[in-house]
C-alpha cells in the first residue's frame, strides 16, 4: 500500500505537470485581407516660412491640409499548443524522487517503480507534445488604422486674423500656392511698446482650427520708430494717381465702452496711372486721445492696395458719447485723397453717483446737546446725521464729506470733515459733523456749505444749506411707547418735529411705526438702523398705546421693510409703456418706443440711442442749443417733473439694443435699455419639385423621387409653404412639358419682385456633342425627363440653357436652383448614364447661369465629380444632408433661421466626408442681403 500511494501521487503529478506544460499561445500567420478604405479627416497646420526681421518686415505663413484616411482590414490568427519545458522537468523530477525513496513491487512481478515511471514519463510527455502542438482552425480579428497622407496647400482658403489684445480682425486668402503674406508695418498702430504682436490665423469656415505667431517687440518697435520707412520712398509719376479709400472700424459696430480699445482700419487701392509717394493720413477730432494718429500708407503702385492700422485706448473717464472723427491726407506730389468723416460712439464706463440726505441731532446723543426736537436753538450745538448713498453702477473710492459756514459771530463749526472710504453701488454710509449756535448769535438762519468729494473719479457734490435759528426752546418731549399705522396714501418722516425740516424717509399707508414720543403734534418715531425722526400725528393712528420692551424691538425691526429712505438728490426714473418687455423679438422692420420719464424735481433732457447710433433728444430747456421740441401731450403736472415720449425707431437686422438716457436739473442721469431682435423674415415662397426614379427609355435610379418627396414635404410641413404655392412631379409626372411650363410659366406667374422662387430637380442629367457650346467643352447640357429620349436630347430634354433663360423670365430678386443631378458623358458621349450615378454641371456652365440679380445655384457635387446615392439612407446623399441642413443643423448664428450660405456651408463639410471626399457640392451666384432656405 505504501507504494501504491507512491504511484497515485506521482500520477497526480506526471498529469499536473503535462497539464501546465501544455501552455495556449496565439500566433499571427502574417496574412492580411483588406475590408475597405474611407476618408475620416482632416488635419491642417500653418507653417511660418518667412521669419520677420527688421530687414524684411513680413510675415509669411504656408497653410496646408494633410486628409486622414481609415484602413479597415482583417488579420489571419491561429491557435498554437505546445508542451513548455517545465512540463518535462516536473516529469523528470518526479521519476528521479520516487527513484530515490526506494522500491516496490506491483502486482505479482518485481519492477523497479522509478523505471516504469521513467518510461512512462519518455513516451506520454512527447506524445502530448506532437498532439496538442497540431494547428488549429485560422479566425480574423478586424482592425483599423489611420493613414496619414501627405500635407498639401490649400489655394484661395479665407483665413481669420486677429491681432490678440485688441478687437482688430480681418480675413485674407491664400494665394494659389497656399501662402499668405503679411506686412508687419500695416499693424504698427496696434503695436505696444516693449511687448511682442501675436497675430492669431484661423480658418474662416473652421474657427477651432488657429495658429498664432508672436513678432518679437524690437522688429515692431524698429518699426514704429521710422517714420521715414514707413512713409518710403520719394518720387514723380509721369501719370496721376486716383485714390479709392475706405475705412473700417473695430468693433464694427462703432460702439466701444470707455477704458476699451477701437480700431481703424484705414485703405487705399490706386486705381489710377502713377504712383502715390509718401501718403499719409492723419485723424483729427476734439477728443484729445484720438486727434493727431497717423496713418503711414507710404507708396502705392498703380492697381495696388495700401493699409494701416491703428489702435487706440479709450481713456476710462472719458464721459462717452459721439465721439466724431476727420482723416486729411498728405501726399509728397499734392495728390491728395478727400478726407474721410465718421464717428463712433463711447459708452460710458459704470460710475459712482453720490447722493444724500440729512437730518439735525440735538438729542445729546454724539457730539450733540440739545431738547431733541430735531431743530436748532440758540445754545444749542448738533449733529448733522449725514447720509451718502452711492446710486450709481460703480465702487466710489476714498469719499469724503465736509462743512464749511461763513465767519459768524456765535456760530462755531466744531467736527468740520470726516471721511466715508468707499461705499459700493446701492450701498450707503452715514457719519456726524457737528456745529453749534451760541446765544449771542444774530439772525434767524444758519447757512452751511455741504461738499462731497469721491477720489477716484473726482466727483464733487457742493450744496448751500440753510437751518432755521429759533430763538426759544421748545416745549418738553413727552415720553411714550406706542404703537401706530399709517392712515393716509403716504406718511413723511421728518427729520425734525417742524414741516420745514427735511424729509428723511416716507412710509406707505398701513406701515407700523413705533412711537417713542410727543411734541405737540408730531410723534417722535423710531425706525430700524437706528434712525429717528418725526411724523404729524395727524398721519397716523393709535394700533396700541402701551406695548413691551420686546414689542417694541419687533415692531422697529418690522419698519425696515416699511420705511423708504429719502435722500436729497434721485435720479430720473424711466418707464417704458411700449414695448411690455425688456426682451422683443419680432420681425417688423420699426417698433414703436414709448414711456414716461418722471424726477423729484424736474426732468431735463433725454435721449434715445439704438446700437449705438442718436435716434433723438428732447428737452425742456430750448436754451441749451439742442434741437429740442417740446413732445406732443408731455405731462405739465408739478412743473417739469414728468415728460412722455413716443418715436417709431427703424431697426436693424438682429439684435437691437435700444437705450434711454434721462437727465435731471441736478445733473443725475438714468439709464434704460430694451434688447429687440429684428428676426428674419422668411418670404412667400413659390416653388417647383421634381423627381425621377422611374424612367420611360433610359435606366432608372433610385431614390430621386424620394429626393424630391422629402423636399416638397419640408416646404409644405416645416416652413409652412402653402400646398398652391408648390408644384410636386414626380416619375411619369414629371413629363418636358410638364416641367416646362411650371417654371417657365407658372413661377414667371406667381412669384412677385419680393418673392422667392425654388427650383428643385433630383433625377438624371446629359450630355451630348456641341462644338457651339460656350462653355468650350464642347458640350450641350440637358435635365432628363420622364419621357426624353436618349437619342433625341435637343427635342426631348429640358436644355439648361432653357434653365438660364426661365431664370431672365422670373421677376423675384431670389431664386434658388437645386440640383442633386448628373451627366454623364463628360468626355463627349451620347449616352445617358453608364452607371446608377448623378453628377454635376461644369462650373464654366454653372457660372454663366447664375448670372444676373439674385440667381444662386447648388448643385451636388464638383464638376467632373458624381453624386452619390446611398441604400442605408434611401435619398441622395447630398439630399439627405441638405434636409438635414434646412431643420436646424446648419443654424451657425443660433437665429433660428437657415441662410443659403449657413446650409453651403454645412453641405461643403459634411458631404465630402461623408462620400470620402468623392463629392463637394458647389455654390454660384450672389444676392444683395440675406436669403432665408430655412428654419428650425
Amino acid at each position: 500500500m505504501q507504494y501504491e500511494k507512491r504511484l497515485l501521487i506521482s500520477s497526480c503529478l506526471l498529469a499536473l505537470a503535462l497539464f501546465m506544460g501544455c501552455a495556449s499561445r496565439i500566433v499571427m500567420t502574417g496574412k492580411v485581407k483588406p475590408i475597405s478604405t474611407q476618408f475620416e479627416k482632416y488635419q491642417y497646420r500653418f507653417t511660418e516660412i518667412g521669419h520677420p526681421s527688421t530687414s524684411s518686415p513680413y510675415l509669411k505663413v504656408l497653410v496646408e491640409r494633410q486628409a486622414i484616411d481609415k484602413k479597415v482590414s482583417e488579420k489571419e490568427f491561429r491557435q498554437v499548443r505546445s508542451l513548455s519545458i517545465p512540463g518535462w522537468a516536473l516529469t523528470l523530477g518526479t521519476s528521479g524522487a520516487l527513484i530515490a525513496t526506494g522500491k516496490g513491487q506491483i502486482g505479482e512481478g518485481k519492477v523497479v517503480l522509478g523505471r516504469d515511471l521513467i518510461a512512462l514519463g519518455a513516451l506520454i510527455t512527447p506524445a502530448a507534445y506532437f498532439v496538442a502542438h497540431k494547428k488549429g482552425e485560422p479566425f480574423w480579428e478586424k482592425r483599423e488604422d489611420m493613414v496619414a497622407h501627405k500635407y498639401e496647400p490649400l489655394p484661395n482658403r479665407l483665413i481669420d486674423i486677429k491681432i490678440k489684445g485688441t478687437n482688430y480682425s480681418d480675413q485674407i486668402r491664400t494665394n494659389e500656392k497656399g501662402e499668405l503674406t503679411l506686412t508687419l508695418s500695416s499693424f504698427v498702430g496696434l503695436y505696444r511698446r516693449a511687448t511682442a504682436l501675436n497675430i492669431s490665423l484661423a480658418l474662416a469656415d473652421e474657427p477651432t482650427i488657429h495658429e498664432t505667431f508672436t513678432i518679437p517687440w524690437p522688429v515692431m518697435a524698429e518699426l514704429a520708430d521710422n517714420p521715414e520707412y514707413l512713409l518710403g520712398e520719394e518720387g514723380k509719376s509721369k501719370l496721376p494717381p486716383y485714390p479709392e479709400t475706405s475705412l473700417k472700424m473695430f468693433p464694427q459696430s462703432g460702439i466701444v465702452p470707455a477704458g476699451g480699445t477701437i480700431s481703424f482700419k484705414l485703405s487705399v487701392e490706386n486705381r489710377g496711372k502713377g504712383a502715390f509717394y509718401r501718403l499719409l493720413g492723419i485723424m483729427k477730432s476734439q477728443a484729445s486721445f484720438l486727434t493727431g494718429k497717423k496713418f503711414y500708407l507710404g507708396k502705392i503702385e498703380p492697381g495696388s492696395k495700401g493699409n494701416f492700422v491703428v489702435s487706440v485706448d479709450v481713456p476710462l473717464k472719458f464721459a462717452g458719447g459721439d465721439v466724431p472723427f476727420e482723416i486729411t491726407f498728405s501726399e509728397h506730389n499734392d495728390y491728395i485723397p478727400d478726407p474721410i468723416k465718421g464717428s463712433f460712439y463711447v459708452e460710458p464706463a459704470p460710475r459712482p453717483q453720490l447722493t444724500y440726505s440729512y437730518q439735525i441731532i440735538d438729542d445729546n446723543s454724539g457730539n450733540s446737546v440739545g431738547n431733541g426736537d430735531g431743530k436748532i436753538q440758540k445754545g444749542e450745538a448738533v449733529d448733522l446725521l449725514l447720509t451718502v448713498k452711492n446710486i450709481g453702477t460703480a465702487e466710489a473710492k476714498g469719499v469724503k464729506a465736509k462743512i464749511s459756514a461763513p465767519v459768524m459771530r456765535g456760530l462755531e463749526v466744531n467736527i468740520p470733515e470726516s471721511d466715508l472710504g468707499t461705499i459700493g453701488p446701492g450701498d450707503f454710509k452715514s457719519i456726524r459733523l457737528t456745529f453749534g449756535a451760541k446765544k449771542t448769535m444774530k439772525g434767524n438762519k444758519i447757512p452751511i456749505t455741504l461738499n462731497i468729494t469721491e477720489e477716484f473719479w473726482n466727483f464733487s457734490l457742493k450744496r448751500k444749506l440753510s437751518f432755521p435759528l429759533e430763538e426759544a426752546v421748545a416745549p418738553q418731549i413727552l415720553t411714550l411707547r406706542r404703537e401706530v399705522v399709517v392712515n393716509k396714501q403716504e406718511a413723511n418722516i421728518h427729520g425734525g418735529a417742524d414741516e420745514g425740516t427735511p424729509v428723511i424717509a416716507k412710509v406707505p399707508q398701513g406701515g407700523i411705526l413705533l412711537a417713542t414720543g410727543q411734541l405737540g403734534s408730531w410723534f417722535r418715531v423710531e425706525l430700524a438702523e437706528g434712525i429717528k425722526g418725526w411724523v404729524k400725528t395727524s398721519d397716523v393712528g393709535i394700533k396700541r398705546v402701551q406695548i413691551t420692551d420686546k414689542e417694541a424691538d419687533a415692531v422697529v425691526t418690522a419698519s425696515k421693510t416699511t420705511v423708504i429712505r429719502v435722500f436729497e438728490q434721485t435720479p430720473p426714473a424711466i418707464a417704458i409703456f411700449s414695448p411690455e418687455s425688456d426682451h422683443v423679438s419680432q420681425a417688423a422692420p420699426t417698433i414703436e418706443l414709448a414711456g414716461l420719464i418722471t424726477d423729484d424735481k424736474s426732468v431735463d433732457r433725454y435721449e434715445i440711442r439704438i446700437n449705438g447710433r442718436h435716434v433723438a433728444t428732447k428737452s425742456a430747456d430750448t436754451k441749451r442749443g439742442v434741437a429740442v421740441v417740446p413732445l406732443p401731450g408731455a405731462e405739465k403736472k408739478f412743473g417739469n417733473r414728468s415728460l412722455r415720449f413716443k418715436e417709431t425707431i427703424s431697426l436693424d437686422e438682429g439684435l437691437n439694443s435700444i437705450v434711454v438716457l434721462a437727465w435731471d436739473s441736478d445733473g443725475l442721469t438714468a439709464k434704460k435699455e430694451i434688447v429687440v431682435e429684428r428676426t428674419k423674415k422668411l418670404p412667400e415662397i413659390w416653388a417647383v419639385v421634381v423627381g425621377i426614379s422611374d424612367y420611360m427609355n433610359t435606366r432608372d435610379l433610385n431614390f430621386a423621387a424620394n429626393d424630391a418627396q422629402a423636399f416638397y414635404d419640408y416646404l409644405v410641413n416645416h416652413l409652412g409653404v402653402p400646398q398652391d404655392h408648390v408644384q410636386l412631379f414626380l416619375n411619369e409626372q414629371a413629363t418636358l412639358g410638364n416641367v416646362k411650363k411650371a417654371i417657365g410659366d407658372d413661377l414667371r406667374k406667381n412669384a412677385g419682385k419680393e418673392d422667392q422662387a425654388i427650383i428643385f430637380f433630383a433625377g438624371h442629367g446629359a450630355v451630348e456633342d456641341d462644338p457651339s457650346s460656350p462653355d468650350g467643352d464642347g458640350l450641350s447640357k440637358y435635365l432628363v425627363l420622364y419621357d426624353t429620349k436618349p437619342d433625341a436630347l435637343y427635342s426631348t430634354a429640358l436644355a439648361m440653357d432653357e434653365i438660364g433663360r426661365v431664370f431672365g423670365r422670373i421677376q423675384s430678386d431670389r431664386v434658388v436652383y437645386i440640383g442633386d443631378t448628373c451627366y454623364s458623358g463628360g468626355s463627349g458621349g451620347r449616352t445617358i448614364l453608364t452607371r446608377p450615378t448623378r453628377a454635376t454641371l461644369s462650373e464654366k456652365f454653372l457660372d454663366r447661369l447664375s448670372r444676373g440679380k439674385g440667381r444662386i445655384i447648388i448643385t451636388a457635387s464638383g464638376a467632373n465629380e458624381i453624386s452619390l446615392e446611398d441604400p442605408k439612407l434611401h435619398h441622395g446623399i447630398f439630399t439627405y444632408y441638405l434636409l438635414n441642413a434646412l431643420k436646424g443643423e446648419a443654424d451657425y448664428d443660433g437665429d433660428g433661421f437657415i441662410t443659403v450660405d449657413e446650409a453651403y456651408s454645412y453641405l461643403s463639410k459634411v458631404v465630402p466626408q461623408s462620400t470620402g471626399q468623392v463629392q463637394h457640392p458647389v455654390k454660384k451666384g450672389e444676392v444683395e442681403g440675406v436669403v432665408v432656405l430655412g428654419r428650425k
